[in-house]
């Protein structure tokens, strides 16, 4: 089964609703897991989703600290990340392959 961190992911929401949390909390929940796929994406390591786990509760946590609304700092995040991703691929980008010379066999079966 190739999607279980989807799968996981709609158990997370559903146990977070079954519980009897508000809206803002699975608004909180949806947000983080789409900053750690977004993580992932940017710099191009798929485990990074799972640190991204930790590290986008830790920006809810941090963004509230500071006197922001938790979605400002995931939204700030999520543009850091925007921005890594790009300046990385455009450091990563290689030049398209060069076509190689076709040797054929004239006169060979």
């Amino acid at each position: 089964m190739g999607c279980w961190p989807s799968a996981l992911g709609l158990l997370a929401a559903a146990s977070i609703l079954a519980t009897g949390a508000d809206r803002e909390t699975l608004a909180i929940a949806v947000c983080v897991a789409a900053l750690c796929y977004l993580g992932a994406a940017a710099l191009g390591r798929p485990w990074v989703a799972w640190a991204g786990i930790v590290g986008g509760s830790l920006v809810v946590v941090a963004s509230e600290l500071v006197g922001l609304v938790w979605w400002a700092g995931i939204g700030i995040a999520a543009f850091a990340l925007v921005v890594a991703g790009l300046l990385g691929r455009r450091r990563v980008r290689r030049s398209p392959p060069r076509p190689r010379p076709c040797w054929c066999s004239a006169g060979q079966p």
